[in-house]
């Protein structure tokens, strides 16, 4: 902003008694008040901006997806030794099932044949039907049971002609155990045919 200032002469003319007035314009500039530097470059308008924040933060990594549904026909097996079921297609109460994992439990009283997998932990259920083949020829019956870690988590008893639906929490489980048992063949007569059918872990 400009501000004029007007400066007056006065001057007296000699001899005539008279006064004249001079006046004269002053410009005066308002110059802008001086900021004093804090330590920073006041110098550059950017300077005094704030720092942008970053958008992308990055976040923690995703947990893997569960796993899938695993047949136990497909499962890793803790003994590398030949498996001592038989895995494949059998019929069962006069039905053909494809996925199949069986044995010949052998006579009542006799220590169960048994199988252990691997799971890691990553299920939650076990699922199967249970029966006996219908090769079977006596009317045994047979003792069907899973283990996780070694503690019995579920039991079911089957005989000819019968398929008894199967179904095992193994929440937690590091590894699962399968087991069948004839539970009554007098004099060991016969063929048992103990048949796991579908049998699939779950999450």
């Amino acid at each position: 902003m400009d501000w004029r200032i007007a400066l007056a002469t006065v001057t007296m003319i000699a001899g005539s008694g008279a006064l004249v007035v001079v006046t004269q314009d002053a410009l005066i500039e308002d110059q802008p008040p001086t900021t004093a530097a804090t330590g920073g470059d006041t110098g550059n308008p950017s300077s005094a901006a704030p720092r942008s924040t970053p958008s992308g933060t990055p976040s923690a990594s995703a947990p893997p997806p569960p796993a899938g549904e695993l047949s136990l026909l497909d499962a890793k097996r803790v003994d590398d030794d030949e498996s001592r079921f038989t895995a494949g297609p059998l019929t069962v109460d006069t039905r053909s099932y494809e996925q199949v994992l069986y044995n010949h439990p052998g006579c009542a009283y006799l220590e169960p044949i048994s199988e252990t997998y691997q799971v890691d932990r990553k299920y939650g259920t076990f699922d199967a039907e249970v029966g006996l083949g219908d090769d079977t020829t006596t009317e045994a019956r047979v003792r069907f049971t899973v283990l996780a870690d070694g503690v019995v988590r579920h039991t079911e008893t089957a005989a000819l002609g019968q398929i008894v639906p199967f179904e095992a929490d193994i929440t937690g489980a590091f590894r699962i155990e399968i087991r069948t048992q004839v539970m009554e063949n007098p004099n060991c007569k016969g063929t048992v045919y103990g048949a796991w059918i579908d049998p699939v872990v779950t999450p």
